[in-house]
């Protein structure tokens, strides 16, 4: 079976039950993303301009925390969502 977007995102459970032209437009703007471990996806403060629906494996939210290094915050697994910052402003990651 072929691996599109739509099918792929009508899978996750956040786009699962939306109505297909939601869909559509979420389909329209998504892309599909591989991270290689201990890669970032974003750093605080940074532009939010997207989320991430999580597939497969495991992202950690960490902090810097001065002497103590980065701190793990959450872990988002599969069928999560990741990123809300890029809903509300100043659209930075925090």
């Amino acid at each position: 079976m072929t691996e599109t977007l739509e099918r792929i995102l009508a899978e996750h459970p956040f786009a699962r039950d939306l109505d297909a032209r939601y869909l559509e437009l979420l389909v329209g703007c998504a892309m599909n993303v591989r991270f290689e471990e201990g890669e970032f996806l974003f750093r605080e403060g940074d532009e939010a301009n997207r989320f991430y629906l999580i597939r497969h494996g495991a992202v950690a939210v960490e902090v810097y925390a001065g002497a103590a290094g980065p701190l793990n915050v959450t872990t988002i697994g599969e069928g999560e969502v990741l990123g809300w910052s890029w809903l509300f402003a100043p659209y930075r990651w925090n």
